[in-house]
């Protein structure tokens, strides 16, 4: 036995054993010979040699032993690899790397798809983010569109609808969406005998969302006529569930994806034009995840009581924004991550009818009715008042307390407010400002409010209540100076006896040079006869 070690042009080390074939049998071709044989034009170049398929390839050795046959070290004459280079059958370093690269199929390294030879089915190496697939059937050009794609769906078991079926050069090329429906068409893969003899690959890799058809008049006028076949109209209800796999859209080779805001849009608009009296739409299956294209559906769509959104992928409950006050009545979205990542269904029921107050029935399933003040008989509510009195003696006597009072307040002189407060009286304050608001604005209220929410320390709440009339007035004196306006004051009596009397006024006042501002004041006389 023995071994020679070479180097190749490119650096590479070779070991050949010229012996080797004596001990071990030569195998098989490898699962991908065919390809390997494919020349620039896509046809099959034969060697001259018949080449035996009687012995099924095995890359660790066994096979025919003494019996004859060549060893591995002439294994490459026959499309083997050489190094980590295949070859051609004819023994050229054209390869199946170029072979691959012409049919568009997925490049994969090793000696095949597999391990162990490459005898499993062709597969794909990673999920597809976008959830379409490219499906590349070498050789399949001899078949007739309906009878291969027949022949697909019988043997993985799966009724797909191809996307933009088309020829390059000569391999069928479509798109399909799922990874379980690329698995199953990949497992047909070499269980199909072709009529050229050759067994029928089927190669599946992750891509993009494929190209949607151009918005023309043309292709507007196809989704039209698409729309109104979906339509019943003995039941005014529309039929819009997987849109896209429409028989007729894609015989006519267009994609109208509903989960495009353009595409949604226009078929929203469609609705509008054409069946504005739909009472029912079904959205389902459309891989909708967005409902901005449903915004107009409101106006379009102005007796819709039912909507159809199950088995789409809508996953923040914020979506129901866009379409909030459609009054439906009944909704479906099971199958839809947003309904399985509220666990709670109660807290489902309640977002949802946050934004459909009119829902009674969720996923078909009947809700409890919901508490609204819609009055079976028409109601008129009783007009307003500016202010309220008991009596008008009451009203003369508080009408005059609040000109006197404020026309002191607003002087330049509150000493005199002595003379309307008790040696027993008690005065807090309570002031807020608008979030919004800029600047030290209303800063001087603010710092002497005692406002409860907000002013936590009791030791403080107790220093802010002025007890007394000379502390009163004194807290009163060092607020800004004000100018009240009479004719904004609404003055409403709550309490009224000859012992007891409670008020209070609401107006707008502002401080000298700056803008308006709204107050209340409560005031609370005791001993009071009229």
């Amino acid at each position: 036995m023995s071994f020679q070690v070479t180097t190749s042009r490119d650096g590479d080390r070779r070991i050949n054993n010229n012996n080797y074939g004596r001990y071990r049998g030569q195998g098989g071709p490898t699962p991908r010979s065919r390809l390997d044989a494919v020349d620039e034009e896509g046809d099959v170049n034969m060697a001259d040699r018949v080449v035996s398929h009687e012995s099924r390839y095995n890359p660790y050795g066994g096979g025919r032993g003494r019996r004859g046959g060549r060893g591995r070290g002439n294994y490459q004459e026959r499309g083997g690899y050489r190094g980590n280079k295949p070859l051609a059958m004819d023994g050229s370093q054209t390869g199946s790397r170029n072979a691959m690269e012409r049919l568009g199929l997925p490049l994969q390294g090793g000696r095949g798809g597999r391990r162990g030879g490459g005898s499993g089915h062709s597969s794909y190496s990673r999920d597809s983010p976008s959830g379409w697939y490219k499906i590349f059937v070498p050789f399949a050009i001899d078949y007739k569109k309906e009878i291969l794609l027949e022949i697909l769906r019988d043997k993985s078991g799966t009724p797909f609808s191809p996307v933009q079926f088309h020829l390059e050069g000569k391999t069928v090329v479509f798109h399909v969406q799922g990874q379980n429906t690329a698995d199953a068409l990949c497992r047909v893969s070499k269980q199909v005998t072709a009529p050229s003899g050759f067994k029928l690959m089927v190669k599946a890799v992750p891509s993009r969302a494929p190209n949607f058809s151009k918005l023309d008049d043309a292709t507007l006028d196809l989704v039209r006529q698409a729309v109104k076949r979906r339509h019943n109209a003995a039941q005014q209800t529309l039929d819009l569930s997987d849109f896209s796999h429409d028989p007729e859209l894609t015989a006519q080779h267009v994609f109208f994806p509903l989960n495009r805001y353009a595409m949604l849009s226009n078929v929203v608009d469609i609705v509008r034009k054409t069946f504005p009296e739909v009472i029912a739409v079904d959205l389902s299956k459309n891989r909708l995840h967005a409902l901005e294209g449903l915004s107009s559906l409101r106006k379009a769509a102005p007796a819709l009581k039912g909507l159809n959104l199950s088995n789409n992928e809508i996953r923040g409950m914020s979506e129901f924004d866009k379409v909030r006050g459609l009054a439906i009545q009944e909704l479906l979205l099971a199958g839809n991550p947003v309904s399985s990542s509220i666990k709670d269904h109660s807290t489902l029921v309640s977002e949802i009818r946050k934004r459909f107050p009119k829902l009674i029935k969720l996923d078909g399933h009947e809700l409890p009715a919901p508490i609204g003040f819609d009055l079976e008989t028409p109601s008129t509510l009783p007009k307003t008042k500016a202010s309220f009195f008991v009596n008008d003696d009451v009203k003369k006597m508080v009408l005059q307390f609040l000109e006197e009072y404020f026309m002191v307040y607003d002087s330049g002189d509150r000493q005199a407010l002595l003379n309307a407060y008790h040696d027993s009286a008690i005065f807090s304050m309570s002031a807020v400002q608008r979030r919004d608001a800029r600047g030290p604005f209303m800063s001087e209220y603010t710092s002497r409010s005692r406002n409860i929410s907000f002013v936590r320390d009791l030791d403080r709440r107790v220093k802010l209540l002025k007890r007394g009339r000379v502390s009163v007035v004194s807290e009163l004196t060092e607020l800004p100076k004000t100018q009240h306006d009479p004719a904004s004051f609404y003055v409403d009596i709550t309490h009224y006896s000859p012992q007891l009397l409670n008020f209070t006024v609401t107006g707008v006042f502002k401080e000298v040079g700056k803008n308006f501002t709204f107050f209340c004041q409560i005031g609370l006389a005791d001993g009071v006869y009229v």
